[in-house]
């Protein structure tokens, strides 16, 4: 990668962020709502209260205003804590005085630092993926500017101060060190392997949907590891597969021990058996319902009727009930689930992005290329390199995760470098080919 190239893509995510997190007006920034319910779980901790929350669910039976919480990701939580002591001389006496300060903007030019910074860390990640993958340099070069120019990265998730702005590049630096196994015949873990695997590793902890990515890419590679490469590459790939697996259990063990003393189960969290329910029920769509937990909306009597007693329930007992309420539902409506599915596909593969729902011709040309790349791929599957397949497992596990819960343009945000690499090398393909073909057509007398 040219200097001149670096500095550019660095100069386009600082503007990008700049124009269209709104972190430049700081009368008007409003924090997303789901920080607010993170905020104040960490506020809870710092008044001595413990991991408890009086916003997002309330227990009839235990009749208490703070009621043991463990739906949010932790680690965002234990960056809440540590913001807050460093943030107010004095924590203030109520959590609504907390939109009467700074506190979010500050919080989110945090998030924004950080997301340069793992920014000019990945770039580099995703040019050696481009690069093994396109084997080229100039199209490796345009797969990083095309990945900064991207609908998604440029303005609607990679330039606000959501955690996916994070994680993914976290991804990409993972991928990065599982692909270079085959790009060297004799790759080392060293000193800066280490390093960027730990931080790699990071990703989960504020995005824990990532496990399953982060699972399904170890697990690949030990499969790898035992039927390709030389010796040097086999090793490589198990040290990274199983190092990788072991600092997430070191990472996650504060959290199961968090939460072990909240709510006395040994968990990463509830919130993926509520989310299980929300994805696979009656009134399921295929996409986040934002309207099932208003009372209005025929969602919220179902789960009532189905679950008796829910409201006097606390969120351990209501995340299980859910979660096999869901388990039941799938079981007992086969050709419904079949049905939903399919509508979970077209509208992962829609031409959408988040929060704005509306036609764009870039995500089109992407989600048109990697079908392409898919297609040609089948055609000839003997000849297609391993350095293909990591892209693809990652696009896998997003879909997985749009599967097994419901489909978020969020969640699709870390398949989409990989797209756009898989669908630029199709199109850079099909242009090589047509064009001598084209050629060849106006030349016959």
């Amino acid at each position: 990668m040219t200097k001149a190239l670096f500095i550019c893509l660095i100069g386009i995510k600082i503007a990008s962020i700049l124009t269209f997190s709104g972190i430049l007006d700081n009368t008007t920034f409003s924090p997303n709502p789901d920080e607010v319910l993170i905020a104040e779980v960490a506020y809870n901790v710092n008044q001595g209260r413990g991991f408890v929350t009086s916003i997002e669910i309330k227990s009839k039976v235990l009749n208490e205003t703070f009621v043991p919480t463990a739906i949010r990701p932790s680690y965002p939580v234990f960056l809440h804590i540590v913001f807050q002591k460093l943030y107010f001389n004095k924590l203030p006496t109520s959590f609504d005085s907390f939109r009467h300060t700074y506190y979010y903007f500050f919080y989110s030019v945090i998030i924004s630092v950080l997301n340069v910074i793992l920014f000019t860390l990945s770039v580099f990640s995703f040019y050696s993926i481009s690069k093994s993958v396109m084997s080229s340099t100039f199209w490796a070069r345009a797969s990083c500017l095309a990945l900064c120019l991207y609908p998604s990265v440029l303005i609607y998730i990679g330039a606000t101060p959501l955690y996916e702005s994070l994680s993914l590049y976290l991804l990409i630096i993972l991928v990065n060190l599982f692909q270079r196994s085959f790009i060297h015949d004799f790759p080392k873990v060293g000193f800066v392997e280490i390093l960027l695997l730990i931080v790699a590793c990071l990703g989960p902890l504020i995005r824990p949907q990532l496990f399953i990515l982060y699972g399904l890419l170890a697990v690949f590679a030990l499969i790898v590891s035992f039927l390709k490469g030389n010796n040097n590459q086999r090793l490589y790939l198990r040290q990274v597969g199983l190092g990788s697996l072991v600092l997430l259990v070191l990472f996650n063990i504060p959290v199961l021990v968090k939460n072990n003393r909240t709510i006395g189960r040994l968990t990463l969290s509830t919130a993926s058996s509520f989310e299980l329910l929300e994805g696979h029920n009656p009134f399921a769509r295929g996409s986040w319902c934002g309207e099932c937990g208003k009372e209005n909306h025929p969602f919220h009597p179902w789960v009532r009727e189905k679950i008796p007693n829910y409201d006097q329930l606390d969120e351990w007992s209501r995340s299980t009930y859910r979660a096999n309420l869901a388990k039941d539902w799938i079981l007992s409506n086969p050709g419904k689930e079949l049905v939903l599915i399919a509508r979970k596909m077209a509208i992962f593969f829609l031409p959408y992005n988040y929060e704005h729902l509306t036609f764009n011709p870039f995500n089109a040309l992407a989600h048109l290329g990697f079908f392409g790349f898919i297609f040609s791929m089948i055609a000839k599957f003997k000849s297609i390199k391993t350095e293909f397949f990591w892209s693809i497992i990652v696009i896998l596990g997003t879909i997985m995760l749009s599967q097994i819960w419901f489909v978020g343009y969020r969640w699709r945000y870390y398949a989409e470098p990989f797209i756009i690499i898989l669908a630029l090398r199709f199109w850079i393909d099909t242009i090589k080919y047509s064009i001598p073909t084209l050629f060849l057509q106006f030349k016959k007398p």
